[in-house]
C-alpha cells in the first residue's frame, strides 16, 4: 500500500472532516482493500500466518415489498 500525500491539519476537528471526506471518496473495493492490509499488518505484528479472505461487496439496499 502506497501513502499518497499527508496534510496537515490546525486541529482535530480539520482531521476529522478531511480524514471523513477522503474516506468517503473511496470505492467500496479501495476500503475492502484498506482494511485487508491492516488485517495483513496485524497478523504481522502478532506472528501470525495471514490468509486472505474471500472479498465480496454486498449492497445493503431498502427491499421493503411495496
Amino acid at each position: 500500500m502506497k501513502i499518497r500525500n499527508v496534510l496537515k491539519c490546525r486541529s482535530f476537528k480539520e482531521m476529522n472532516i478531511l480524514s471523513t471526506l477522503h474516506f468517503i471518496s473511496l470505492t467500496p473495493q479501495q476500503r475492502l482493500d484498506i482494511l485487508q492490509y491492516l488485517r495483513e499488518q496485524f497478523y504481522k505484528i502478532k506472528g501470525i500466518k495471514p490468509h486472505r479472505l474471500n472479498k465480496k461487496i454486498c449492497v445493503a439496499g431498502n427491499f421493503r415489498k411495496k
